[in-house]
């Protein structure tokens, strides 16, 4: 218990700091040790509880056959994945219910983390899609769930082989198909035009601190930028344009408020309040 609760504030303290959008070389440590600590959990009954869990998965609920008659007691069918914790938020509601639920109806409920919501979704899909077919239908799932269930495809499909430009209108959706939906509030009030002009300097800027993910983000804005120019028979490099960018004296300002925030909070001072005010915004 102690452990578990240690995870809970460990979780919300990383919440807060991205919440000031600091840098992630000031939290990388703090996370890294978690990290470890994490692996050296895997006890041989953790280890029995997955074959357990995995063996429940392959006899009731494969692409050939669903039990049906497990979902009755919901509870316990998700107990059966490890979800036991989440029993409450589905008190006093039918199974049949609960599986045409959407990724707004699980935030209502409280259930936000979206690992645990894409695996709900994606159960939920089957149940349904399996219903159907014992009725001799076929169903055609959602934007959202085609992404989850058909990943690979749908990549190919709206982001590689060809852009799909009505999928970049909903721009948060179009974040989510990179697996990249935590990034929306980042670009909110702006129109994807605007934002596949940005490079690394203004990503960095903007509070997108990971190397890694302004490099996807601007290697697909330049994918975009390219079949635009196709479009109009025009050539333009196979890469964008250089990171070493000279930051502006407003980009320079924008960093240096933050860093001052990231040292005021949790450098120089603890700002106690803000950490009380992270857990509880996020439980």
């Amino acid at each position: 218990m102690i452990q578990f609760q240690f995870g809970i504030f460990h979780h919300h303290l990383v919440l807060g700091l991205l919440s000031l959008q600091m840098p992630l070389c000031y939290i990388k440590k703090l996370i890294s040790h978690d990290k470890i600590t994490r692996r050296s959990r895997v006890t041989p009954e953790i280890e029995e509880r997955r074959r357990k869990q995995q063996k429940f998965f392959d006899e009731h609920f494969n692409k050939d056959h669903i039990s049906l008659e497990l979902l009755e007691d919901f509870p316990s069918w998700l107990d059966n994945f490890g979800l036991k914790s989440l029993a409450p938020y589905f008190k006093d509601k039918k199974w049949q219910d609960i599986i045409e639920m959407n990724s707004e109806d699980l935030n209502n409920l409280g259930i936000r983390t979206q690992k645990i919501q894409n695996f709900l979704l994606i159960n939920f899909w089957h149940v349904r899609d399996y219903i159907a077919s014992q009725k001799g239908t076929k169903l055609q799932p959602s934007k959202q769930l085609e992404m989850l269930i058909n990943r690979k495809e749908f990549y190919e499909n709206n982001y590689d082989k060809t852009i799909n430009y009505e999928l970049l209108e909903n721009f948060p959706m179009w974040l989510e198909g990179l697996g990249l939906k935590h990034l929306t509030r980042y670009f909110e009030g702006k129109r994807w035009e605007e934002i596949i002009e940005m490079d690394w300097q203004a990503l960095d800027v903007l509070g997108i601190e990971s190397r890694l993910i302004r490099g996807k983000l601007v290697s697909h804005f330049w994918k975009i930028k390219r079949d635009i120019a196709a479009k109009k028979g025009i050539t333009l490099p196979g890469k964008g344009e250089s990171r070493k960018r000279e930051l502006t004296v407003e980009e320079k300002e924008i960093v240096a408020q933050r860093e001052k925030l990231y040292k005021d909070n949790y450098i120089n001072n603890i700002n106690y309040k803000l950490l009380e005010g992270s857990i509880i915004t996020y439980i």
